[in-house]
């Protein structure tokens, strides 16, 4: 196929160069096992960030017709948990200042004790900078953690694109389907006592948080974008997985896609 480059060209997030990028579009950005069992979720960012599970009973499983019976996404069952990789000095720490975490999920079957949105970041047993299950984000670590209520994960059991984040600023932000939850200036500590990392998909070290549902994409950023680029990745989300009915009314995606 020959790409005119004088027309206008889908807008992506590689614009915007994350730090992570998971994808279910494709059998290709997994290693995958028998029955679909995925050992690996390849990070797309450039960055070979991937997400990892050995352990048999541990691993989702990818199906290609998964989400609402024609797209694919990645499966969790309630014991099911990836780990990414571990960044050990705060000069490999990709969210030295910031996170945002952008994905589209779909909520089914009996919850766990703490639902968990997808990505996780943590220290030892303590998010650092932030977790969120439930309905509750946590900012910071240990004693220094302060946590702020949020949408609630067991809720959203329709296709919805959920963003999240916190930076040293400080501010705090959730967004539901284009539509802000949260946005909270308070002396919650993004970095506490830690600059050290590990990313974990529906998990943290302590093993006490879990996903049961669909996951179809997940993006991390390390900054809160502005509006303006906000927009745009809800907007490719949205039009990337049928969601754009989603979207507000005033959604400047809602009837086109964003465009270089």
């Amino acid at each position: 196929m020959i790409i005119n480059p004088n027309l206008p060209q889908i807008w992506t997030p590689k614009l915007l160069t994350p730090a992570l990028w998971y994808s279910a579009n494709g059998a290709s950005n997994f290693t995958l096992l028998a029955a679909n069992k995925i050992s690996q979720w390849l990070d797309i960012s450039g960055n070979a960030r991937h997400l990892n599970q050995a352990t048999g009973g541990n691993q989702p499983t990818y199906n290609a017709i998964g989400f609402n019976s024609v797209m694919p996404c990645v499966q969790m069952a309630s014991g099911n948990f990836m780990v990414g990789p571990s960044f050990t000095t705060s000069a490999s720490n990709p969210f030295p200042n910031a996170a945002f975490i952008a994905a589209v999920i779909q909520k089914t079957g009996t919850n766990n004790t703490n639902e968990a949105a997808p990505i996780q970041l943590y220290n030892g047993g303590n998010p650092c900078p932030i977790s969120y299950s439930n309905v509750t984000m946590g900012v910071g670590t240990g004693a220094a953690a302060t946590n702020f209520t949020v949408s609630d994960v067991r809720l959203m059991t329709s296709g919805t694109i959920l963003e999240y984040g916190a930076s040293n600023a400080p501010a705090e932000v959730q967004f539901l389907n284009g539509n802000q939850i949260l946005n909270a200036t308070t002396a919650a500590n993004y970095l506490s006592l830690y600059r050290t990392v590990t990313v974990g998909l529906a998990y943290n070290s302590g093993g006490s948080l879990r996903f049961t549902g669909n996951l179809m994409e997940i993006l991390a950023f390390p900054a809160i974008p502005s509006a303006l680029n906000r927009q745009k990745i809800e907007g490719y989300l949205a039009w990337g997985w049928n969601l754009t009915a989603n979207l507000s009314a005033g959604h400047p995606y809602k009837n086109t896609p964003p465009l270089i």
